[in-house]
């Protein structure tokens, strides 16, 4: 269904077209959907790892965290997509998140975090120590969120384009259309409640960031 941007465009202060995501239809065979080359990737990381799931309230939030850690020292992320511990607290208690953890003799090697919510799975985050890189555990814990979904969800939504302003498509751009098979624009919408106090909040912190929006969160990113 083609979005009535018009419509929308009459409710927000900012709307416009972002990020193309990586979709998956989970309503035909994964075995017809999911190209031979990722299946057996697959297959063979499984050869070595054991893969099972914990959903929300029962994920550990001091386990993940730990495993972020990972993450956010290998590629050196700061500000808020850095998370803290408190915040992966209130996020895994969600009703409908699930952790997909990637075990190598009994030692946690990498996971990745899914949200349900209706008809629709949608890709959170993913991390992985560095045994987990060595044992590919990425392409074991995926096809095994697949399998877990297919029969409870339609859809799974992969995340967005992480492809550079310059047109560069990036490796993680190549490893989600590995496993999707459709792709939809998503449309960014902000709407400014209290214009006064949007304008001293944004000029005490980033007066020349009037690009981004919200401007006072303009280096967060």
């Amino acid at each position: 269904m083609q979005l009535p941007v018009d419509v929308y465009q009459k409710y927000f202060d900012r709307f416009f077209p972002y990020k193309d995501h990586y979709l998956l239809d989970l309503s035909q065979p994964l075995d017809q959907v999911i190209s031979k080359g990722r299946r057996k990737d697959a297959r063979r990381a499984l050869r070595n790892l054991l893969v099972d799931v914990v959903s929300a309230p029962n994920i550990d939030p001091l386990e993940w965290y730990r495993l972020y850690q990972n993450l956010v020292s290998r590629h050196d992320i700061k500000g808020i997509r850095a998370f803290s511990e408190s915040s992966f607290r209130s996020q895994l208690s969600i009703p409908g998140m699930h952790l997909f953890r990637a075990f190598h003799e009994d030692t946690l090697v990498g996971g990745s975090l899914y949200l349900e919510h209706d008809n629709v799975v949608y890709f959170h985050l993913s991390a992985f120590y560095d045994e987990g890189y060595d044992l590919d555990a990425a392409y074991a814990v995926k096809w095994t969120a697949l399998q877990y979904f297919a029969s409870k969800v339609r859809w799974m939504n992969l995340g967005g384009s992480t492809t550079s302003a310059s047109g560069e498509f990036s490796g993680l751009d190549r490893f989600k259309e590995g496993w999707s098979n459709e792709t939809a624009k998503s449309f960014f919408c902000g709407k400014i409640l209290n214009p006064d106090l949007y304008a001293e909040i944004a000029e005490k912190r980033f007066s020349s960031a009037a690009s981004w929006f919200p401007a006072y969160r303009a280096g967060d990113y």
